[in-house]
């Protein structure tokens, strides 16, 4: 979602500090999926000139926020989220012109990252809906091989 937050802040000579306006909040992750977009600043670059901040870090999100006193999360229904990008490598994209093109991938087993969000995982049979959905339009289904579920 960040990315998509970002997209074409490079074109307007900007880069977007996603933070509280004084430190740049990164992630485990993050240094991997910004990795090369020009449309977002790292840590380090608090100062720069060209920054517009977005308050978008943990415990502040743009399509909600925690109601404490009644312990409920109210949605911001009015938010659109733009699609996001990742940027590769040329080492990246020469691994990817290897494996080959024209089919789609699909992973259900992904390790609980959030234990405290189990409906942010989705149940196996809609993995295998859709599957089954994109196996009728023509698509060729792969799937890494490890995880107890096997797409049908």
């Amino acid at each position: 979602m960040a990315t998509g937050l970002a997209r074409g802040a490079a074109a307007r000579g900007k880069r977007i500090a996603f933070g509280d306006g004084r430190r740049i909040a990164w992630d485990q992750h993050s240094k991997e999926i910004f990795r090369g977009n020009p449309n977002i600043a790292p840590p380090g670059s608090e100062a720069d000139p060209d920054l517009e901040w977005i308050d978008y870090r943990t415990g502040h999100r743009i399509y909600n926020r925690l109601d404490r006193a009644r312990r409920r999360w109210i949605w911001n229904m009015d938010f659109r989220p733009m699609p996001g990008e990742l940027l590769f490598d040329q080492q990246e994209l020469a691994w990817a012109a290897g494996v080959g093109t024209g089919f789609v991938l699909m992973e259900p087993n992904v390790e609980e990252f959030k234990s405290w969000a189990s409906n942010k995982r989705w149940a196996a049979d809609r993995y295998d809906a859709v599957a089954a959905r994109l196996a009728a339009d023509g698509a060729e289904i792969v799937q890494f091989a490890h995880g107890d579920h096997r797409i049908r």
